[in-house]
C-alpha cells in the first residue's frame, strides 16, 4: 500500500468514527431544533445527518476495499462512484449551512457548528474532500459519472417535498415541515427549487471530479509517470 492511499485510509477511518461521534453526542445530548439538531431518531429527518452518515458507511466501505486489494488501482470502479457520491452529499451540507442557513440562523455560523453539528456541518465535509481530491485520484471514473452525484440531494428531495406536500395547510406551507426555509416564498417555488439544488450538486460533483483529476495529474507530475 502506497503512501497516498494510506493516507485516504487514515482520513476515511476518521470520517467513521467522527459520524460515529456525532452520532453518540446526537442521541445523548438533548438538541436544539433551531440549530438542526434533534432529539434520538428525530436527528434523521435532515438531510445534515443522512449524508453524515451516507458519508461513513461509504468511508467504510472504501477502507475494507482498499486494505483487502493493497493496491488504488485494484480497488472496483463502485468504490470511487460511492466516494464521489457521498463527498457532493457532505459537500451540499457545507455550503447551504454557510451560504443559506448561516446569515438567518439565530447566532449565525458558530450556532450550526456546535455539538455534533461541528463534525456534520463542518470537518466532516472538508475530510472527504480533501481526501478524494489529494489522495483519491482515480480515471476510473470520468466526469459522465458525475450526474450519480445528484442521487443525495434527490432522494432526500422526494422525502422533504412529499412532506410538505403532504401536510399544506390551505395550499400554504407549513414551517415546522419546511425547516430548512427552502420554500419560504410559497409551495409554488417548489419546483424551481428543485432545479437549483440539482444543478448545484451536479456542479459540485463535476468540481469534485476536476480536483480528483487535478490532484492525480499533480501525484503523476512529481513522480515522474
Amino acid at each position: 500500500m502506497n503512501g497516498k492511499l494510506l493516507l485516504s485510509v487514515i482520513m476515511n477511518t476518521a470520517i467513521v468514527l467522527m459520524v460515529a461521534a456525532g452520532l453518540v453526542i446526537s442521541f445523548t445530548a438533548r438538541g436544539d431544533t433551531s440549530t438542526f439538531q434533534g432529539d434520538r431518531l428525530g436527528i434523521f429527518i435532515y438531510f445534515t445527518v443522512d449524508s453524515n452518515v451516507l458519508c461513513a458507511i461509504v468511508s467504510a466501505i472504501y477502507v475494507y476495499l482498499a486494505l483487502r486489494h493493497k493496491n488504488a488501482a485494484d480497488i472496483p470502479k463502485a468504490g470511487y462512484v460511492l466516494r464521489l457520491v457521498s463527498t457532493v452529499g457532505v459537500l451540499v451540507t457545507l455550503f447551504v449551512t454557510v451560504f443559506f442557513l448561516a446569515p438567518s440562523a439565530k447566532g449565525g455560523l458558530p450556532a450550526l457548528l456546535t455539538n455534533a453539528n461541528f463534525f456534520f456541518h463542518l470537518v466532516v465535509p472538508l475530510t472527504s474532500i480533501v481526501s478524494f481530491a489529494l489522495f483519491e485520484g482515480t480515471e476510473v471514473i470520468g466526469f459522465r459519472d458525475c450526474l450519480w452525484g445528484i442521487a443525495p440531494v434527490f432522494l432526500y428531495s422526494v422525502f422533504y417535498a412529499g412532506r410538505i406536500l403532504a401536510n399544506l395547510d390551505g395550499g400554504k406551507v407549513v414551517p415546522s415541515y419546511d425547516f430548512y426555509g427552502f420554500l419560504k416564498g410559497g409551495v409554488q417555488f417548489l419546483p424551481l427549487v428543485l432545479i437549483i439544488m440539482y444543478s448545484f450538486s451536479y456542479v459540485l460533483a463535476v468540481s469534485s471530479m476536476g480536483l480528483n483529476r487535478l490532484g492525480l495529474w499533480v501525484s503523476n507530475g512529481h513522480s515522474g509517470k
